[in-house]
This record gives structure tokens, sequence and C-alpha cells, in this order.
């Protein structure tokens, strides 16, 4: 059974889990669209993300957004380059998403001679932000051929400095009711030209600018994003079906990277009639397939098992817990983003959200719990760097548990069930007699977590003393970083 943390090819790179940061606006690059220094820090404390997907980034100065960092000129290339090299770095591999807001703009954010534009004089009814907090966007003009070419252009240029900014790839954004997303559903596109009317007119500009970014990059390098029922920007109405049943077989002919889908409105209740559609959908997609949208890692694991989804883009979960890929595998609770810090502002609920190791503070030492962690260090210290297995053999193979019942048998299991079997042990009394009888080891080559629980007289009556352990190999040896202790 295929599990997240398992590497994926996507193209003609290879993520190394299926838990991706999806792309997502935080609003900090004020100084003419290069991201700052903490942007640096950001994705560098995220890298352990199979991909991280940058957030939406400007491919031209009149894609209207607050602060919203650009990719098309010299200046902005060398600052997303010290994020790349701080990604990669770290083992990451990194997309960028190019992005026109379309009419989701006001005018404030335009430089002077140019205005809000759609393919058509349609107005967006959700607000935008601006200096002054949200707001209605401006209303746009419909867009000249002129002005088409123009963006075409503009779109290949961000897609080439991308490359020349150290990406793994790009993503086109054809989602959330911005520029793409409204020539490509026809309530709106009204034009009457070789862009509109027709789906296939309706679906042109779309294929002009992956052509050109599949003719910089290589198909195998370029990932696309889609939302076809989403009610974001006034989007999702009308013949959902039969609009994006014609992109999706034509998306499916490039041998694209991936194509990432938002299928379910991050701040709302999915539908069953937009769930239909969506599983609809999916099935014309032969391809890498990145499922976005709400996801849990209940769900992400069941999507992944099942083979719906290839891999799933996280976004809130990531922003709150750069370590989000750990967490997952630890079964360990995750930190709520504070929601006033989204968009805009400095370091504070961008780079100060803590990792685990940060997070978890050392346990009082007891002397039960001194006992088993004297212990453990000995094991430890007699492991090499790819061998915990003298912990009893029990080990973490292939992202598989394994675990050591009372009776000596080995079973698999996940975390769940390992805490469910203490659970039942210590309610009905039928402990085991030495700690060693049932512990939960995982690792690869540089990160360990054990989990060892001991039969000890609490003071009131037998109990189980229950020790978690993360471990990092560093400097030739495994080192203890964290532990808790749990008393049942």
């Amino acid at each position: 059974m295929t599990t997240l943390f398992e590497p994926v090819k996507i193209g003609r790179n290879t993520a190394k889990n299926r838990i991706f940061m999806a792309p997502m606006s935080r609003y900090r690059a004020p100084d003419a669209g290069k991201v700052p220094a903490m942007t640096v820090d950001y994705y560098r404390q995220r890298a352990t993300a199979g991909l991280v997907i940058a957030e939406s980034t400007r491919i031209n100065d009149w894609s209207g957004a607050m602060n919203c960092p650009g990719i098309h000129n010299d200046d902005q290339v060398a600052a997303w380059k010290d994020v790349t090299d701080a990604v990669h770095a770290e083992g990451g591999l990194i997309f960028l998403q190019l992005w026109h807001s379309g009419r989701a703009a006001h005018a404030t954010h335009l430089p002077e001679g140019r205005v809000v534009v759609a393919p058509s004089a349609v107005p967006s009814t959700t607000n935008v932000l601006t200096e002054n907090g949200f707001e209605l966007p401006t209303p746009p003009k419909a867009l000249t051929l002129e002005e088409i070419g123009e963006l075409r252009t503009d779109f290949a240029n961000a897609s080439r400095k991308a490359l020349e900014a150290g990406f793994d790839g790009v993503e086109i954004h054809g989602a959330g009711g911005f520029l793409i997303d409204t020539f490509l559903q026809k309530h709106t596109n009204k034009r009457t030209d070789q862009y509109g009317g027709t789906v296939e007119n309706r679906f042109r500009f779309l294929r002009e600018v992956l052509e050109d970014s599949i003719g910089i990059w290589g198909a195998d390098r370029v990932a696309v994003k889609l939302s076809p029922t989403s009610p974001y920007n006034d989007m999702g109405q009308g013949d959902v079906k039969g609009t994006f049943s014609y992109v999706y077989s034509q998306l499916d002919s490039y041998g694209l990277a991936f194509l990432e889908v938002n299928e379910q409105f991050p701040f709302g209740e999915d539908s069953a009639e937009n769930a239909a559609i969506i599983a609809e959908m999916r099935a014309l997609w032969t391809g890498a397939y990145v499922a976005n949208g709400n996801a849990t890692f209940e769900s992400g694991t069941a999507r992944v098992a099942d083979g719906t989804a290839t891999a799933i883009s996280y976004g809130r979960p990531y922003i709150a817990n750069p370590d989000l890929p750990q967490r997952f595998k630890q079964g360990a609770a995750l930190a709520e983003p504070n929601m006033e810090t989204f968009y805009g502002g400095d370091e504070t609920g961008y780079t100060t959200y803590p990792t685990l190791q940060e997070d978890v503070k050392m346990s009082p030492d007891t002397p039960a719990a001194a006992d088993v962690r004297s212990t453990i260090e000995g094991l430890i210290a007699s492991a090499g760097k790819n061998d915990l297995s003298v912990l009893d053999g029990l080990y973490h193979e292939d992202m598989q548990i394994f675990m050591l019942g009372a009776n000596g048998a080995v079973q698999t299991a996940n975390k769940a069930q390992f805490i469910a079997q203490l659970t039942e042990i210590a309610a009905n009394g039928n402990m085991p007699d030495t700690w060693a009888d049932f512990h939960h080891v995982e690792a690869d080559d540089t990160h360990g977590h054990v989990v060892i629980s001991r039969k000890v007289n609490l003071g009131g009556g037998d109990g189980i003393i229950t020790l978690s352990i993360d471990l990092i190999h560093q400097d030739g040896r495994w080192q203890i970083t964290r532990e808790v202790i749990a008393a049942a």
C-alpha cells in the first residue's frame, strides 16, 4: 500500500515524500516585488515537504496585488535564487507558481498607465486585500488582442526567469478565478474572437502560455493548477463539466510534471454534486495528480493509498507546522495558525512557528524515566548510522512500522494501533513483564523515533510509563533531541 511518506517521481524530479506544500500568498514582498531575507528562512524551514510550490508570483508589474512577489526582473531573480539555494541545501525541491491576478485586483496596486484587465469586462464581487483592508476589486477592462499577446510574452519571460532563479519547475496558475481561469470559464469570458466562445477558443490562452513554458523547461518540469468547482472569485458556474472535461483531456496529452487540483474551497464545505464532478474529471487525467483542499493526514493517506491522488498539497497546516511531514509521521498534534498574520507583516506568524524539536520541553527526570533513558542511550551508543535494530530487532523499514508483541511475535502496526494496544493492556491489567516487550522504532539515515513502554509501580499500583524519544544522527553518532514521558 502506497503511503504519504514514500518518494514519488513527478516528471523529471523525484519528491522525497508525497506531503507537498501548496502555494499560499503571504504578501511580504513590499520592496518592488523582491522577496526579503525572511522568505529564505520561511521556505528553508519547510523544505522537508516532498515538494514546495512557492506562492503566486507576478509575471509582470501590472498583475495587481499588495506586496506580492514578482519574477519579471533581475533583482527579483536574485532574491528568489537565495530561496532556491536554501531549499536545495536542505535536500528539498521547489517549483514557482506563475500568476496574473486578472480582474481580482485593485487599481491602487498598478503602475501609472495600467488598469485592471480580464478577458471580458465582468467584475468580481470577492474582496481583495488593500492598504485599507479588504475592498471590492476594481471593475476590469476587456483585454485587447495586443494586450493578450503582451501577457503571453510576460508569462514566457517569467518562466525563463524562474529557471534562472534555480527553481526545479514552474506551475501555471489556472485556478482561483484569476486571469487564466477567467479565460477558461464561459460566464467570465464573453469574447467573440479567437479567445472566446467555444471551449477550444477559451482554452487557447492557457495552451499558448503552457506551450511557451514547455519550450523553456520541457513538459516534465511544468505543472498546471485548476479549480473547476471552486466558488472563489465568483467562479465554478455554468457548464463546469463540459469546460473542464476538455481542459483535462487537452492537458493530459502534454506529459506534464503534474496537475494540481483544488478540489474543495478551503473555507467552506463541498457539495455532493461538486465532489462528483471532481471525481469524474479525475478519471480523465492519467499523469501525476496532486489533490488540494482541506486535506487531513487521514484523508490524504486514504487518497494516496487508493490511487486517486499521487500526492497531497497541504496549505494552512504548513503555515503553523513547518515540519509537517515529521508531525504526520509521529502522530503529533498540529499547531493552529494565527489568521491575523496570514497576509503581510513581519516574521511573526511567518517564520516564528516552532518545529517539534523546538516546541517540546524535556520532561521531568523521574527515576523510572531515567532508568529507561539510560538503557536506550546505551543501545543507541552501540548503533551504527543506519542500524537501530539493536533495539530488540525492532526497526522501521521502507516506511513500514514493526512492533513486538508481548508473546514475542512481530506485527506490523501504525502509531494509532500501537497506542490502542497499550491502552487495552493498561485497562485489562495484562501488562508485559519488561519494558522490552513493547516498543516502537522508526529510523532513516539521519532521524529516528523511539517509543518504549515499561511496567512500573506508580505508587497506587502497577501502570505503564511510555517514553517517546526523537533522535538525530550528527557528528558520527545518534543523539537524543527530544523526549516526552506519559504514564497510564
